[in-house]
């Protein structure tokens, strides 16, 4: 440690007190900061690079606002912890007399007063204000993926290990976490049609009022819907059959991502191929689309793995025009079906179209019956 200079700010005792309660602020700053993980201290260090380099805010999402903020935080923190890591150390010396000492102590404390000073500024920005809030929003991650967008999507996926994982996802509505469990898949049969049935086991349920331990997603061969995803529902069943059992789709944990995270990161890789603007919760918030199409809010949350259908106002939506035509109509074929077994459902929805999303409507498949 550095010895001071002759110019050397000089402390009275006033300062010392000061600075004093300036270290006993600063200890309780550092214990209500949460242990993290290598990774995530690698990937704070990254965000916190930006920050200094200089980050404009006012183009980020809501989303990472967030992750900088606490990127900034735990950055301040770091400091602030290695400023009293030297101030103690200078404490500890026997190489100064103790004037000396108490004065390299009172410089590392002011730094440590500085860098509180600078937390408590940059925790005081503007980080939910938003100059255009729908934007800031990052809407794509919280609309359907359309049928164009997946063609496009799977012809960029082509024969990746991952495919299967991917087709599971757009038809059954599953997490990408829930893969990490594996969901078995089996054959059926609706009034003579094709089905495949989807056995998914929840990773948000806890036993009482949240998430269904266990659900059956009951997804009929789409009809009417467009060529290429009736191709790809065929391909799967196809997998199936073939496996002559049950086939278990599932994705590894790896030592640094959970299965969530691996999907996520392999999603937005293909998408990012792809050049959409599209996120992994695409092809859930679609399946969500199509389940509020039929019109029956408990199927809907059965499809998604909900106990109640409150969750269901964050996934996507039917259009209100084809909303207007079916209560007209009367149709009321989309049920959902409970199982006796408590924790578990069973939970039938017809595929429909999924049209661009400047468009208001979804278009209903045709009836369970017609098959090919």
């Amino acid at each position: 440690m550095p010895r001071p200079t002759k110019r050397t700010k000089t402390f009275t005792q006033a300062d010392i007190v000061r600075l004093q309660d300036v270290v006993r602020s600063a200890r309780e700053e550092l214990k209500t900061a949460t242990p993290l993980a290598k990774n995530s201290q690698s990937e704070y260090a990254r965000r916190a690079a930006l920050l200094s380099r200089g980050w404009d805010m006012a183009k980020a999402t809501k989303n990472e606002r967030y992750a900088m903020r606490a990127a900034g935080v735990w950055e301040y923190r770091r400091q602030i912890k290695a400023a009293l890591r030297q101030a103690d150390k200078a404490t500890r010396s026997q190489d100064f007399l103790a004037p000396t000492r108490q004065q390299m102590w009172a410089l590392e404390v002011e730094k440590a007063e500085k860098l509180m000073a600078a937390l408590e500024e940059f925790r005081a920005l503007s980080w939910t204000d938003f100059a255009h809030a729908r934007k800031q929003q990052s809407d794509h991650k919280k609309q359907a993926a359309t049928d164009a967008q997946l063609e496009v999507f799977f012809n960029a996926v082509g024969a990746s290990e991952f495919r299967q994982a991917f087709l599971v996802t757009e038809f059954s509505g599953c997490r990408g976490q829930e893969l990490g469990n594996g969901v078995r898949i089996e054959t059926k049969k609706i009034n003579g049609a094709p089905a495949l049935s989807f056995f998914v086991e929840s990773v948000k349920a806890d036993g009482k009022k949240k998430g269904l331990d266990l659900r059956e997603v009951v997804s009929r061969y789409p009809v009417d819907a467009a060529p290429a995803v009736q191709k790809r529902w065929r391909e799967l069943a196809k997998q199936v059959a073939e496996n002559r059992r049950p086939l278990v789709v599932k994705l590894d944990a790896t030592e640094g991502l959970s299965a969530g995270q691996r999907f996520t990161k392999i999603f937005c890789y293909f998408a990012k191929k792809s050049k959409l603007p599209i996120s992994a919760y695409s092809m859930r918030h679609r399946v969500s689309a199509q389940s509020k199409a039929a019109g029956n809010s408990e199927s809907t949350a059965a499809v998604l793995g909900h106990q109640t259908t409150e969750t269901q106002r964050y996934y996507g939506r039917a259009g209100e025009a084809w909303w207007r035509r079916r209560v007209a109509s009367g149709d009321n074929r989309s049920q959902s079906l409970w199982r006796q077994n408590p924790g578990a459902c069973t939970a039938n929805w017809p595929p429909c179209r999924i049209q661009d999303p400047n468009h208001s409507e979804y278009e209903h498949s045709a009836s369970p019956n017609k098959h090919s």
